[in-house]
């Protein structure tokens, strides 16, 4: 019984023991666990600090953005669409006029083929007048026969009105009829050929007045042409047009001053910091008394700190300068990308050739549908 009892207390002894062993274990799980969840409470305070700020300074470049950026490229769209609309209208004016001035040469060749078959009529006339008057003998005819007969005959009716009373009277009136026949043939024929210099002459005057009319469309086309090139240069001037930082994101000069004042007042931190610290090392080594050597290890340790926390700000502030360069860059980028797209997917262009004349790119696929326009320099 005695050996039970005392047995029973010494397992009752380890068993407290051990419980209160298990006990602090679980004091010390607690208390760490409490730690734990305090350091973690501290972390996500920090974080969410931290992600605040962060989502914070990302709104304030999206606000900016939407209220800057996005009515400047708005704005430039709008320029690009109105010059791409009046270089439709532009293309219009420049086909139909070119299309006029073919008109005005088809008409131009017509009349100089015209002119072509007046003159190798003149000239087939001359040559019948020609061989015509190489039979004209009528003055020559009557002249013998007054010799002959002592008579003063000058006009056919007049050798008629003599048929009783000479012999072979009526060949001679033949013969005086064909030469006047040949005569008025003659006459007709010269009419003919003045009548024929009047056309042509009148035809010519056409011609002239075609040249003008193409000369002046020709000039009227190339006029359109160069208020095509001035829309395409307004075009150019907008998608080369430069902006400033400031233009798109106004608070960057602030972030850009601040970081400047911190770089001043972080040289100068850094600058007690290396002093007090020069001067801590030296009175160590020296190894003599200090009277005011808690002052300065706390003066010391203040500029420490207040370096490392500028230094933090500073660096912070320079990487969000720093993305408010990248975030400047890309939105230029995009703006530009977004105008040449609307410009080039629906604009229609005019190429000028190397061997002179334009050409209206209507369609790069189906180059049939281009429209090539002359100088017409070869036509003037």
């Amino acid at each position: 019984m005695f050996l039970d009892f005392i047995f029973n207390a010494i397992c009752s002894h380890s068993l407290e023991k051990k419980r209160e062993k298990i006990k602090r274990k679980i004091d010390d799980v607690n208390a760490y666990r409490e730690l734990a969840f305090k350091e973690i409470y501290d972390a996500k305070e920090i974080f969410n600090s931290n992600l605040h700020e962060i989502s914070g300074f990302l709104n304030g470049i999206g606000n900016e953005a939407e209220i800057n950026f996005k009515p400047i490229v708005q704005d430039e769209l709008y320029r690009v669409a109105e010059i791409i609309r009046k270089s439709y209208d532009l293309l219009f004016i420049i086909i139909d006029y070119n299309a006029q001035i073919k008109i005005l040469n088809y008409k131009k060749n017509y009349n100089k083929t015209e002119i072509n078959f007046f003159k190798k009529r003149k000239e087939e006339c001359y040559k019948i007048i020609k061989v015509l008057s190489l039979s004209k003998k009528k003055d020559s005819r009557l002249k013998w026969f007054n010799e002959a007969n002592g008579t003063n005959v000058k006009t056919i009716d007049e050798l008629k009105g003599l048929i009783d009373k000479y012999y072979n009277i009526d060949l001679l009136i033949d013969l005086c009829e064909r030469d006047l026949k040949n005569y008025r043939k003659i006459k007709k024929l010269k009419e003919y050929i003045k009548m024929s210099d009047k056309k042509i002459h009148i035809i010519y005057d056409k011609i002239k007045d075609i040249d003008t009319k193409i000369e002046k469309l020709t000039g009227t086309i190339f006029k359109y042409v160069e208020d095509y090139y001035k829309l395409y240069k307004d075009y150019l001037e907008i998608i080369n047009k430069r902006f400033n930082m400031e233009d798109v994101f106004p608070s960057y000069n602030m972030l850009i001053n601040k970081v400047e004042e911190m770089e001043v007042n972080r040289s100068l931190l850094l600058k007690e910091v290396r002093s007090t610290a020069k001067k801590i090392k030296s009175i160590k080594e020296s190894g003599e008394y200090y009277s005011d050597w808690n002052n300065l290890i706390q003066r010391n340790n203040i500029a420490r700190k207040n370096y490392n926390n500028i230094d933090a700000e500073y660096l912070s502030i320079d990487k969000k300068i720093k993305y408010y360069k990248k975030t400047f860059y890309l939105l230029m980028q995009n703006r530009r990308k977004t105008i040449s797209a609307l410009y080039n997917n629906c604009f229609k262009k005019i190429v000028k050739c190397k061997n002179g004349g334009h050409l209206i790119v209507l369609n790069k696929e189906h180059k049939d549908s281009n429209i090539f326009i002359s100088d017409y320099s070869n036509n003037n």
